[in-house]
Parts: C-alpha cells; sequence; structure tokens
C-alpha cells in the first residue's frame, strides 16, 4: 500500500462532500470513531461500505487507504470478460494515439491530458470529473473519446458517449 499524505486524505474527504453532505458527515463520523479508538477497521469498512454503496469511484479511493485485507470488494459485474480486459499495451497504445494527435499546434491539449491523469491517480479529481474534462478536452476527436470509454468503469462509459454532429 503507497503511503498517503494529508492532501490525498483531504481529496478524498472532498470527493464525499462533492456528492452529498450527509454522506461527508456519516463519513467524518466514522473516521472520528476509528481515531477515538471506538470503532476497529474491520467495522469502518462495513461502514463505508454500505455508506459509499453506488459511489464505485468513492470505493476505489477509499480503497487506497486500507490494506489489501480490508479494501472493498466491487461487483465484478462481468469486468473479467475478454472484451472488457484491458491490459498496459492497451493504456500505452491509447495514450501514444492522443500524442498523436496533439503533437502539432494542440500540444498543449496532450499536457492537459497527462496532467489530468496525475490528477485522477492522486486522488485530485473523481472519475466522473475525469469523464466530464476528457469529453471537453477530446470535443471533435470522436475515436479518442470511445477510447477512453474503454479505461473507464462500466457505470461511467455513457459519460463520454459523443455527441454527434446535426449539421
Amino acid at each position: 500500500m503507497k503511503k498517503r499524505t494529508r492532501g490525498d486524505a483531504l481529496a478524498l474527504f472532498a470527493a464525499v462532500k462533492q456528492k452529498s453532505m450527509e454522506k461527508y458527515e456519516s463519513f467524518a463520523q466514522i473516521v472520528l470513531d476509528f481515531k477515538g479508538e471506538n470503532i476497529d477497521t474491520r467495522v469502518v469498512k462495513l461502514r463505508v461500505y454500505e455508506l459509499f454503496k453506488g459511489h464505485e469511484d468513492l470505493i476505489l479511493r477509499f480503497n487506497t487507504f486500507v490494506t489489501t485485507e480490508y479494501e472493498i470488494k466491487l461487483p465484478s459485474d462481468h469486468d473479467n470478460d475478454e472484451s472488457r480486459r484491458l491490459e498496459i499495451k492497451d493504456a500505452l497504445s491509447f495514450l501514444k494515439k492522443v500524442k498523436d494527435t496533439f503533437l502539432g499546434k494542440n500540444r498543449k491539449k496532450y499536457a492537459e491530458f497527462l496532467k489530468l491523469m496525475k490528477d485522477f491517480k492522486a486522488c485530485r479529481i473523481d472519475t466522473s470529473g475525469v469523464a466530464e474534462r476528457v469529453k471537453d478536452l477530446f470535443k471533435g476527436h470522436t475515436d479518442l473519446i470511445l477510447g477512453f470509454n474503454n479505461f473507464l468503469p462500466k457505470t461511467y462509459g455513457n459519460t463520454l458517449r459523443p455527441q454527434l454532429d446535426t449539421g
């Protein structure tokens, strides 16, 4: 497990607060109960699972703060299908396609995309935020939008369906 910083924790709290103030307050109470040694890690996991149910992005972020033993397992939803299995070579191939597309006069867009991916990895932006920003960043490049769709959880896949030009 990678050592998480105070900034990472604050980013998680901000993401929870953005979803719902009620969830934020409940999550803060869970953390306070844990810090006060009123509950153990197992109870934290159970409460967070119930609280974040339906919010896969929050669960994935939460999982970065706990050991593998206490990670919240998400339903597979057939994600192991051959059609859905992605490998590093797929990510590298997509990254090259983005770079090639924006190599000339739009080099700034490529840099923005890399920064966005870095922010996502550092939990400074959630999955829905990434989906929206990529949709804007890749506007006019349907192939890139659909390509990026492959790397999103299925629940976010529809977020990036490209708008068809009507005229």
